[in-house]
């Protein structure tokens, strides 16, 4: 009941009233615990198929039966001309407005060759199924004759979840690919991204290399979720995973966002973006807020520049003067998980960096730079700000949370205790070994 979700009503007290079960993700995944008992259950039926005193009339008639309805399934699915008005058309339809298909979206209504295609291989698992099913009611009347048949039984499961497997290997393709206009402009600056609200396209940036602002899986960082449900005008509060984008925001320009893309009537579309911020910025005028609701009411408010202000959350130290920035910054190394950057200013500055902030980032300097260490900001309440004072500077931007640092030591020293511990036994099973050899000289 728990696997099926929202399509039990069981789903919504359990969310409402049970206490953390609103903080799992996929309630598919309690299948697992349904698969364990099945195995345990498919384990004691095949061993009681050893016991002759066992009756397997009913099992083998109810074999035969699902075999052979099954089996029509198959057949009729497999043998679907692909009618966009048939009964498969309606099926995959209803499977899409539900959220249980990965067609791509342009395909709406599916053509002809698609559901063709989807047919046939929905009909070849079903034809598999039923033909497992009536070869295991013949092996189970076969163990009448030796309790050896059960094994054959036991093959044929073995053979049907490797065939299945077979289509849900991991290294399967899973990359739903932009249509051709999409892919067009993702493709442009390396440090530009876009914007496409569509967990379906979840992976496509990611695998093709280009920058997605909408990020690359549901489970985001909490400021940018929060942000980007401001943008929405969605209660932040509200927004358990990647909030639901449905507009394009002005705001989006200082996540390096240019290019919007989104589906009308199934048809790819785009709307642009003007003055995308680069990776890195250098600002001068700063506003101090530190509430939440308030940030994120100034930076979508009409007046906000990114390009002229940077909102932050405490006084920076150096603060700068009022004027324009007077520098220039690049990024000369980008991975993902540090970030180096060399910036020449000529008076106190801040440096805005338009990737997520999180606390487990830290900053530390090169032996060039002017400055002996640094400290990240968050800045337009998402982002990364650091305070830079005159002269140069070459710094490098790290993700390395406590928990990680801490843990990287507990496992050190968790593999020298048990080096240790397997060297004193060695050392002790050698001694008592000796001690054997010299008590049997003795003797």
């Amino acid at each position: 009941m728990l696997a099926l979700g929202s399509h039990t009503p069981l789903f919504g007290p359990m969310l409402r009233y049970f206490p953390g079960y609103d903080s799992q993700r996929c309630p598919g995944r309690f299948s697992f615990i349904i698969a364990l008992h099945l195995f345990m259950l498919a384990g004691i039926g095949l061993d009681r198929l050893g016991d002759r005193g066992v009756s397997r009339k009913r099992f083998i008639v109810a074999c035969l039966l699902a075999g052979a309805a099954v089996l029509a399934c198959g057949i009729w699915m497999a043998r679907t001309d692909g009618s966009t008005a048939g009964a498969w058309a309606r099926l995959v339809n209803t499977a899409a407005m539900r959220g249980g298909s990965n067609a791509p979206p342009w395909l709406a209504p599916p053509t002809a060759a698609y559901l063709r295609a989807t047919a046939r291989v929905a009909g070849y698992e079903t034809l598999g199924a039923g033909i497992a099913l009536c070869l295991l009611a013949a092996c189970v009347w076969a163990s009448r004759f030796g309790a050896h048949w059960r094994w054959a039984a036991a093959g044929i499961g073995a053979v049907e979840l490797t065939l299945f497997a077979t289509l849900n290997l991991p290294t399967a393709p899973v990359v739903l690919d932009y249509p051709p206009q999409w892919a067009a402009l993702a493709s442009q600056p390396a440090d530009a991204r876009v914007m496409t609200p569509y967990l379906q396209f979840a992976n496509t940036a990611l695998a093709e290399d280009y920058q997605d602002a909408y990020g690359y899986d549901p489970i985001v960082l909490k400021r940018y979720a929060d942000l980007l449900s401001a943008t929405q005008r969605l209660n932040p509060d509200e927004q358990y995973f990647v909030p639901n984008v449905s507009a394009p925001h002005r705001a989006f320009a200082m996540l390096r966002c240019g290019d919007y893309f989104y589906l009308e009537r199934g048809a790819p579309k785009v709307i642009t973006i003007p003055d995308r911020l680069s990776r890195v910025q250098l600002l001068s005028d700063y506003r101090v807020l530190k509430e939440r609701g308030a940030i994120l009411e100034a930076i979508c408010s009409p007046a906000f520049d990114p390009k002229r202000t940077v909102i932050l959350e405490q006084v920076p130290e150096p603060s700068p003067a009022p004027g324009p920035a007077d520098g220039e910054a690049s990024v000369l190394r980008a991975t993902s998980d540090t970030l180096e950057i060399r910036a020449q200013v000529r008076r106190p500055t801040i440096l805005l960096i338009t990737d997520s902030f999180s606390s487990g980032w830290r900053a530390r300097a090169y032996p060039d730079s002017a400055a002996a260490s640094y400290k990240i900001l968050p800045a337009n309440y998402a982002l990364r700000a650091v305070a830079l004072a005159a002269g140069s500077h070459h710094l490098l931007l790290e993700y390395s949370p406590l928990a990680f640092r801490v843990g990287m030591w507990v496992t050190i020293g968790s593999l020298l205790g048990y080096a240790a511990a397997w060297l004193y036994l060695l050392i002790q099973s050698g001694h008592r070994e000796g001690a054997a050899l010299e008590s049997g000289v003795d003797s």
